[in-house]
């Protein structure tokens, strides 16, 4: 299972990995499967400025689960309302 993220809009960018995990499942077996992501997936870095760092900016994620890069089956957008600082 892996998962992919993706900023939408002009200032976005596009579909990355942000984690994954192997699972081994028989056919129509179900099971669930946890997978930590890193918040810097969704950062941009800023190198100038007062506050240089990485930053959450607001906006819409796409977040899909998938099986590989290309499958768009199960995604999910979540919006952002405010600008998140992480540490470096």
């Amino acid at each position: 299972m892996r998962i992919y993220v993706a900023k939408l809009g002009v200032d976005g960018f596009v579909k990355r990995l942000a984690g994954f995990t192997k699972t081994t499942l028989a056919p129509a077996e179900r099971g669930s499967v946890e997978i930590d992501l890193e918040p810097r997936i969704l950062a941009r870095c800023l190198v100038d400025g007062a506050r240089p760092g990485f930053v959450i900016e607001p906006g819409v994620y796409r977040v899909w689960a998938a099986q590989h890069a290309g499958d768009d089956t199960l995604r999910q957008d979540v919006a952002i309302d405010t600008v998140r600082r992480i540490a470096p």
